[in-house]
């Protein structure tokens, strides 16, 4: 502790192999607490947005960077932790003058600290007063908004009902189990919705064309190529503009931004609860996606109604 200021100390913090800096804290009893402004400049370095206003704690990462937003403890005092939009708890705080400072500051919880950061995929290591940060699980963010291959199935998985993988180890290293991409990545690949580039390669935090999206939808919906001469379109692209799922002016070779997976997923949740509102006491009634074959062109002992592929498309472009 530093003398004449009983209660106060200060850690080393460090990111990778950058130089380290020096922290104020604040010793009460067993508990260690972290300079808040601090922790907050260090998550701007790293390229998340992190301000304090009001009793609110708020963090926003890059679109294509993940983080885990699941509701954590919900105290009743402290500061409201929000991230990306999100309130995910809330934690203690503390307010207290620092050796040298002119004003007070907020101070949180070393613990806290940690588990805030490890929503991020940042890995924190106290040994004595030095503080490690691990921030290699934190992928570099995309340009112009755009979304990477994780942020289309996480919005799939949502949709579907897709239960994250359990913790284990990763083949890739491009992911890290650390990451928050982690459980909703390793799940698509194991229930071959998504095809990583290589053994070694998840491909996670790449950008995704609109053409890819579609594929990765068709396998999450069970639709076979076989299948897909059934489908409106006959093809992923073609199908999902055919049932309204895109605008027909998409680009299928473009890389996704972030308004483009929302309408996408909006459009994908309303066609799969087969209806939305429209108007007042109007409604679109919508077929389930995957059902468009059974629905459209089978019977009800599950013939075929057309003798040929060529005479089944014929019948959904007269259709659609």
């Amino acid at each position: 502790m530093t003398k004449g200021h009983a209660g106060f100390s200060s850690i080393r913090v460090s990111v990778g192999t950058s130089t380290s800096m020096s922290v104020p804290t604040l010793v009460q009893g067993n508990q260690t607490d972290i300079a808040l402004w601090d922790l907050m400049q260090v998550l701007n370095e790293i390229g998340f947005s992190a301000s304090w206003s009001k009793g609110q704690f708020v963090i926003t990462a890059p679109v294509s960077v993940p983080v885990n937003e699941a509701p954590g403890p919900a105290g009743k005092g402290g500061a409201v932790v929000v991230i990306d939009g999100q309130v995910v708890e809330r934690v203690p705080t503390a307010i207290a003058t620092p050796p040298g400072a002119s004003s007070p500051e907020v101070f949180l919880p070393l613990t806290n600290a940690e588990e805030i950061l490890a929503r991020l995929g940042i890995q924190a290591t106290l040994n004595g007063n030095q503080l490690d940060l691990d921030a290699s699980a934190v992928p570099q963010p995309l340009p112009n908004n755009e979304v990477a291959v994780w942020n289309v199935l996480a919005a799939f998985a949502s949709d579907l009902g897709l239960p994250t993988a359990p913790a284990g180890s990763s083949a890739y290293k491009d992911l890290s189990t650390a990451s928050p991409a982690w459980g909703v990545v390793q799940a698509a690949i194991r229930e071959g919705w998504y095809q990583p580039p290589s053994p070694t390669s998840s491909g996670a935090f790449q950008p995704i064309t609109w053409s890819e999206a579609a594929q990765i939808l068709w396998n999450a919906l069970g639709i076979s190529m076989q299948d897909g001469a059934y489908q409106p379109g006959g093809s992923p692209t073609a199908w999902a503009s055919a049932i309204g799922l895109v605008p027909e002016n998409w680009d299928p070779a473009s890389n996704m931004t972030a308004q483009e997976l929302d309408t996408l997923a909006s459009n994908l949740h309303e066609c799969l609860q087969g209806d939305v509102e429209t108007a007042a006491n109007t409604w679109r009634l919508w077929y389930p996606p995957a059902d468009e074959y059974q629905t459209t062109l089978q019977s009800g002992g599950g013939q075929p109604l057309f003798a040929s592929t060529a005479d089944a498309q014929a019948a959904i472009s007269a259709t659609y």
